[in-house]
């Protein structure tokens, strides 16, 4: 199972509880790498997956994310 660093998810709760802009790069399900801009509405886990809400309507797993506001989470 994945779980991000905790530091990482730390950054990913700011940016949430401050409602602070963010883009964000991540794999989709054909593994092609998409750039969105938008606010993380909120993080969830459910069944050991843990995701972040983005715009309050796409669900984007945690362990698809490459980089958010030029943070490498893939490294």
């Amino acid at each position: 199972m994945f779980r991000l660093a905790c530091g990482l998810y730390d950054n990913l709760e700011v940016f949430s509880m401050r409602k602070t802009k963010v883009e964000l790069t991540y794999l989709n399900e054909d593994g092609e790498e998409i750039v969105v801009e938008g606010l993380i509405t909120d993080l969830v886990a459910k069944d050991g997956i843990e995701s972040i809400i983005f715009n309050s309507d796409k669900v984007i797993k945690t362990q698809d994310i490459i980089i958010v506001n030029g943070l490498d989470y893939k490294s």
